[in-house]
């Protein structure tokens, strides 16, 4: 059985590496649906979540599973892996977010990355209505089942005409521009999933968006999909050479041909090391992708450059 400490032993090319993804969304699965709300940790507040927004289905339910399957995974994108062990721990103490959290702002959230525009704009209403809090998508509360903002959990779910009617809200509030870190998040959210559409929208000039000097998580999650159009709109939009090191091995870590050929062509180094002195060969090598390691030995690769090195 995968153990929750194993989760964190996973060297850093595991984060863009969607070969492991099943085994921690099943683990949870397992937990959630087999505790349902009989402990107090984050698996019972997801169960909660979603019993609350699904009445009409039933845990037993394959609609119901299939549901908290993609909760799950939005879960485990936005933790990326670090809180699993909060997620399932039996110590409240250990989960602080079960503490100051709102079962409708996390109700919020799931029915935003569920695609579930009704729902939606039935408990943003009820921010709204006279005597309550207004809803405000810039706060990010150190609490509850979703950390960031609903509007990138429906970047992450694919839902474009959610996302829009959320730009649209925000706009009629005089809100827009939304701060950088904002657009960032829902962009990397969205190209995780390969939603292409929704990455070229929240890119348009009018949403000004400019990452951090040297920050380039955007295109470290597009070298991990494969998908060369988009990264090289993305490479173009953040001016970033397509040869950049960081491309080729993680597109070899996930086994993107179509990627480390645009690299390559691109002027990129197949014996490039990184950090950890390792080339893409030796991490193709580590992942187990054959038909990447002899693609990147016919086009140049040295067996044993860089493994030695200290």
């Amino acid at each position: 059985m995968i153990t929750t400490h194993a989760f964190s032993q996973y060297p850093p090319f595991f984060f863009y590496n969607p070969s492991g993804n099943h085994y921690i969304i099943d683990y949870i699965v397992y937990h959630v649906l087999a505790e349902g709300k009989s402990k107090k940790n984050l698996a019972a507040r997801l169960f909660r979540v979603l019993e609350s927004i699904s009445l009409e289905f039933k845990p037993q339910d394959e609609e119901f599973k299939i549901r908290l399957r993609a909760l799950v995974l939005g879960l485990t994108q936005t933790y990326r892996y670090g809180l699993v062990r909060e997620l399932l721990s039996e110590d409240g103490n250990a989960a602080p977010y079960l503490q100051s959290s709102t079962m409708q702002t996390d109700c919020l959230r799931a029915a935003a990355l569920l695609g579930l525009p009704e729902l939606y704009t039935e408990i943003a209403a009820a921010y709204t209505a006279p005597g309550a809090k207004e809803l405000d998508i810039h706060t990010y509360p150190h609490a509850g089942l979703f950390l960031c903002s609903a509007f990138e959990y429906a970047a992450q779910g694919g839902h474009f005409d959610l996302v829009g009617k959320i730009l649209d809200g925000l706009e009629e509030k005089g809100m827009l521009p939304i701060e950088s870190h904002w657009i960032g998040a829902a962009v990397e959210a969205a190209i995780h999933e390969n939603h292409e559409h929704i990455v070229r929208h929240l890119l348009q000039p009018k949403y000004e968006y400019s990452p951090p000097p040297g920050e380039n998580s955007l295109i470290r999650e597009a070298a991990a999909v494969d998908n060369p159009e988009m990264l090289k709109y993305l490479c173009d939009r953040l001016t970033v050479s397509l040869g950049d090191p960081m491309i080729m091995h993680i597109a070899a870590a996930n086994n993107h041909k179509s990627i480390v050929e645009l690299s390559l062509a691109s002027g990129g180094d197949v014996n490039k090391t990184t950090g950890r002195w390792e080339t893409p060969l030796a991490i193709a090598s580590q992942h187990g992708h054959t038909d990447m390691v002899r693609f990147l030995l016919s086009h140049g690769a040295e067996l044993g450059r860089g493994e030695h090195q200290q």
